[in-house]
């Protein structure tokens, strides 16, 4: 049976409506998708509509992308060159307190048996760097074991490397504000593509209908067909106590049902800083634009997660 290959993209989802579209206006009276859209309550002209703030908003979403990834870039570059610094510090306070390895503590250094673990956290990270620059300053002068012999041996300038740390964390907060904004207009795009996405997967699936003996005909409205003999796969899992799990290559317009006795949560994409919906039990969630890879959390202590969902592969 001929499969309808989905669009991957917004913009491809916007240029199949186009080709539907211009394939029904040339048409005109003959159109075969003229009952349809009336009997599907399919409006092109408010499709259209949508589609153009849609375009708005992916254009700002762009924006907002490559203005996180500009800061993000900034904000690593910085850490790499302040962390060639810190560990030669760190490993050398190391050595000097050898006997003594809680000592590194006063430097903000944090150990495990013999061993300095660094923080992971970029925030955390700068801080303990600070920590150590400011504990070293807080010693008179000649009674740090960072001395300035090893400081000027090593390129080291503890003073412009404080300097960069405050700025790096202000950064921090202007990329922490400017991801907010890209997933706002993500969010926005998403929720103006769900009608003319789902008419369009509605439109495929009746030419491919029509077409049954030569699907390749839906060619004409732009709608890409798959005729081999792979099929969409129906799958049950489980998410176990207090833990989440991502699906990929949920199909567009199916039904996530939820299968287990306690209701779980689902997020869109792999993000779980939005807002999710809930699922009880017996339930499901149908799957739409932007929830082809979504996570189902599953905050139960005792119960795991069951779902059933169809994926395209």
């Amino acid at each position: 049976m001929a499969r309808f290959i989905h669009p991957t993209t917004f913009l491809g989802w916007v240029k199949l409506f186009g080709t539907i579209k211009a394939k029904h206006v040339l048409d005109g009276v003959d159109s075969i998708l003229t009952i349809f859209f009336e009997e599907q309550d399919i409006v092109i002209g408010e499709d259209q509509s949508n589609i153009n703030d849609a375009k708005i908003a992916d254009g700002l979403f762009s924006q907002k992308e490559k203005d996180c990834k500009k800061i993000m870039e900034e904000i690593d570059t910085t850490i790499r060159n302040l962390d060639n610094d810190h560990i030669m510090c760190a490993q050398l306070l190391k050595k000097f307190y050898r006997r003594k390895i809680t000592s590194l503590g006063a430097f903000g250094i944090t150990t495990s048996g013999n061993k300095i673990v660094y923080k992971e956290n970029k925030e955390l990270h700068l801080l303990e760097i600070k920590a150590l620059i400011d504990h070293h300053n807080s010693l008179a002068a000649g009674t740090s074991p960072l001395s300035a012999t090893f400081l000027d041996e090593n390129s080291i300038d503890l003073v412009a490397n404080l300097a960069l740390i405050a700025p790096t964390i202000t950064k921090m907060a202007l990329w922490v504000t400017t991801n907010d904004a890209k997933e706002t207009q993500c969010e926005l795009r998403d929720t103006l593509s769900e009608k003319f996405v789902d008419d369009c997967i509605g439109t495929g699936d009746f030419l491919l209908a029509t077409f049954s003996k030569n699907p390749h005909k839906a060619g004409d409205w732009g709608i890409q067909v798959d005729s081999s003999p792979q099929k969409d796969t129906i799958r049950d899992g489980e998410v176990d106590m207090l833990d989440s799990k991502m699906l990929q290559h949920l199909k567009l317009g199916s039904h996530l049902i939820n299968t287990g006795t306690k209701s779980w949560k689902i997020f869109k994409g792999t993000d779980l800083s939005g807002i999710p919906v809930i699922v009880n039990s017996t339930e499901f969630f149908k799957i739409r634009y932007g929830h082809g890879t979504s996570t189902i959390v599953n905050d139960d202590p005792t119960n795991p997660g069951k779902y059933n969902g169809t994926f395209t592969n």
